[in-house]
């Protein structure tokens, strides 16, 4: 069980004065964070409008319960830059609605996205568990799909979609990576050298 509930010297503090959310109060108490809100209501303190928030929280805007369920299987760290918040906020955005995370290993070693084989082998992996893709599709449904991170490397430190996609495709035939696949005709030069 939690703290006793707060007088309204000391709720008024924390919420007005040290800036902390209702979700941050409420676990400091062990409680729900609606059960803040109810506190605040009979001691009559005004709450935050959703302006108020988005400025004091420095993010563009809150999601709602629907959009965050959507985000409960992607690491906070990812959900954390999608928005352009720190890992807290995410944290806390999920905490308002009791949204529950699937947790995550951190067994990938440091430096291992650099290799290209272990990242053609996680795009492997991501085609095979969506098999409703034929190529490895962009960035931002990669995204969606709760593979911000892949994708992310893709651009960083492997030349990019097109570039990746043609040593994806050799290395899941089995076939020889290519050093510089940017060194073969683009399309447009296919079509010339055939008219």
């Amino acid at each position: 069980m939690g703290k006793e509930r707060p007088n309204r010297e000391e709720l008024e503090r924390l919420y007005t004065g040290e800036k902390l959310s209702a979700i941050q109060i409420a676990k400091g108490y062990g409680v729900n964070f609606a059960r803040v809100y109810k506190w605040m209501k009979g001691y009559e303190i005004k709450r935050r409008t959703k302006s108020e928030a988005v400025k004091l929280y420095n993010c563009k805007r809150i999601p709602g319960k629907n959009e965050l369920k959507k985000l409960k299987n992607i690491p906070i760290k990812e959900i954390a830059i999608k928005y352009g918040i720190n890992q807290t906020t995410a944290r806390s955005w999920l905490d308002r609605y009791d949204i529950k995370r699937k947790k995550h290993k951190k067994n990938v070693k440091r430096g291992s996205w650099q290799s290209l084989e272990f990242t053609l082998e996680q795009a492997k992996l991501f085609l095979e568990k969506h098999s409703e893709y034929e190529e490895l599709p962009s960035a931002k449904i990669l995204s969606k799909k709760g593979y911000i991170t892949l994708g992310t490397i893709i651009v960083r430190y492997h030349g990019g979609f097109p570039v990746f996609r043609q040593k994806l495709e050799a290395y899941m035939r089995g076939e020889p990576i290519p050093e510089n696949p940017t060194d073969q005709p683009s399309l447009l030069e296919q079509y010339i050298e055939d008219s």
